[in-house]
């Protein structure tokens, strides 16, 4: 019963997405939707509390299919404070990519949303991994906001020099 609820969910997300990103977030309706699969608003409003609700559950998969793609890009690494780096200019390059040009709808907003989303997460992930391996400690905590700076604006030269390569 319940794959069968998760199938209506992301039928029903789906659509929305297409929706939101054809339309736009406002003046796509629960009505247009409905009408679209074929199904009573009560169904929708049976799996979704709202269409807030829906846009959120549609950027939560997203991102966490962002966050398992750059697993897989720093799973290689070492040391989390190397996966912390590698982690920050993955996401800082597709930022970089994102705002560079002037957004022009919803789909900006969900790939702003999504990366931000999957970028939180792994922060926060890595620097617990970084505090167990030892690398930090109280005092350098403080000075991770500088340090994440400084690795973002580092060319691949200086980065190569830094790590002896």
């Amino acid at each position: 019963m319940e794959d069968a609820i998760n199938i209506q969910r992301k039928r029903i997300a789906d659509a929305f997405e297409q929706h939101f990103r054809h339309y736009g977030f406002k003046k796509t309706t629960v009505d247009e939707v409905a009408l679209d699969l074929g199904v009573s608003k009560k169904t929708i409003y049976k799996c979704f509390r709202s269409k807030d609700d829906i846009f959120y559950y549609i950027i939560s998969n997203k991102a966490k299919e962002r966050r398992l793609m750059i697993e897989k890009k720093i799973l290689h690494l070492d040391t989390a404070w190397e996966k912390m780096e590698t982690m920050i200019r993955i996401n800082f390059t597709e930022f970089r990519k994102i705002h560079k040009k002037k957004p022009t709808g919803i789909n900006d907003r969900f790939q702003s949303e999504i990366a931000s989303a999957a970028f939180g997460e792994m922060f926060i992930s890595l620097i617990w991994d970084i505090i167990e391996e030892g690398i930090v400690h109280y005092h350098q905590i403080m000075d991770i906001p500088r340090s994440i700076s400084d690795m973002v604006h580092r060319t691949p030269k200086e980065r190569t020099i830094d790590h002896g390569q």
